[in-house]
This record gives C-alpha cells, structure tokens and sequence, in this order.
C-alpha cells in the first residue's frame, strides 16, 4: 500500500511518479514521457513499458484505465500567471505550470483572484510570474531551441514524408500513419475497423508543419506546437482550431 501522496522514482533518464487512487485501492503511475509528435523509436513504449514497470514492482489485479496528458513549460520554466497582456486588465491567464498543476493551480488560483478583487497580498507572486514578461537574459536559449525544434519538424518532415512513407494499401485495420497515395502524393490516413480509409491534408492548419501519428493514442500530433487531432482528422486540442483539410467529419 502507498502511504505517500506523491513519490517520484527516477533511475538514470527513466523516472516513475506514484500516487495512491481509490482509498488506496488502485495505483496511479506517470511516465514514459515524450515530446508531442515525436514517438520514441523502440517499441516497447507508453502503455506497455509503464504496465511491464508496474508488475515488475507491484502485484497488479487489472488495469483500470490508460490516459496521456500534454504539459507546458515556458521557455524560462516559470508559470504565466495573471494579466495577459498589457492595456487588458480584465483578461487574465494561469498556464506553464510544467507538471506541477496541482500546486500551481491553487497558487494561480489565489494570484488570480486577488487580481480580480484587487487584494494585494499576492504582489510578490504577480511580479513573479507576470505573463507579460519578456526576459530574453534567463529565455534566450530554450527560446533557441524551441526554434530549431520548429524549423526541423517543419522542413525535415516533409522531406521524411516524401522519401520514407509506405504506400496507403499497407494501412492496416485502426491503424493511422502518413503514406504515399497517387504517385507522390502524402497524406494523413487512418482505416476504420470496417476497412474504410479516412485520409486528409497533413498539414496542420496553424503554422503549416506535418503532423505525425501517434500510436499509443491513436491520434495524430504536430510536433511544432502541439496541435492534436482524432483519427478522423478533427482538431480537439488547439492551438489550431480548425481540423485537417479533407476531413469529412468536419462541421
């Protein structure tokens, strides 16, 4: 039984965190992280390297439930709380917490609401996580890389795509990926359990990059900034907020 909270194992690169669930009943474990729209190229990944972990350290009944969840981190790691932008006072934003959301979230909540109601208890905290700030002396290189990783997946992906994609007959039952249809033509497609191929424009609405499958989850990702859509090409988590081109299940 864990008695703890919150316990995080970590092992070289590879790190578990536990949480008791159910009056202890159940256990929650998180990891096998990866960046949006970059599966990890060894197989045993996600799902199946977590539930394999799991036996191994604890006697494990039935698997009651499988879930990914996308975190954000600021380029300079420190949360965006409060106003959102200078000449607004009334629009106010809480996010970056870096998986720590739950103690971030009730610091942002009190920040917020002080905000609101015109408290000033919180100042300190307000000038510490200003979401108006611009620091390029602490952001400068995650800001770097964060525009390499941009400029890679939105120029190199397409080349992958071009020069390393099967053809769509290869497309097996539920199972979703980029492919070669009519010469060198590339788009995103997924066939149903019935054998019927849904396939869209793989180009991701917002800045343009090419989304990648994801097979854990079954759904297809920008790997640029993180947009995702279902198996039938409709965006569910922005910042795109159109779906793929193509796709029929669209409004």
């Amino acid at each position: 039984m864990i008695k703890e909270t919150y316990i995080t194992v970590a092992k070289g690169n590879v790190s578990r965190s536990l949480r008791p669930a159910l009056d202890h009943k159940a256990l929650v474990v998180v990891g096998a992280g990866h960046e949006i729209g970059e599966q990890p190229k060894h197989t045993r990944w996600g799902y199946e390297e977590l539930e394999t972990w799991t036996r191994k350290h604890f006697p494990v009944d039935q698997i009651l439930s499988r879930w990914t969840a996308m975190d954000y981190y600021p380029a300079d790691h420190i949360p965006y709380i409060g106003q959102a932008m200078h000449g607004f006072p009334n629009l106010l934003t809480a996010t970056g917490f870096s998986k720590w959301g739950l103690t971030l979230g009730l610091a942002s909540a009190e920040i917020v609401s002080d905000l609101v109601v015109g408290n000033r208890k919180s100042d300190a905290m307000v000038e510490m996580f200003d979401a108006r700030r611009w620091d390029l002396v602490h952001s400068a290189m995650d800001a770097a890389k964060i525009t390499a990783h941009v400029t890679k997946h939105l120029v190199g992906d397409r080349l992958k795509h071009i020069t390393n994609t099967r053809d769509i007959e290869d497309l097996g039952p539920c199972e979703g990926g980029i492919f070669h249809h009519k010469a060198l033509q590339t788009v995103a497609a997924y066939r149903d359990e019935a054998g019927v191929i849904h396939q869209f424009d793989p180009t991701c609405p917002h800045l343009g990059c090419h989304v990648n499958w994801n097979s854990q989850a079954k759904i297809f990702e920008c790997p640029c900034h993180g947009s995702q859509y279902n198996c039938y090409g409709e965006v569910f988590h922005g910042p795109s907020t159109k779906s793929l081109a193509g796709c029929s299940h669209s409004a």
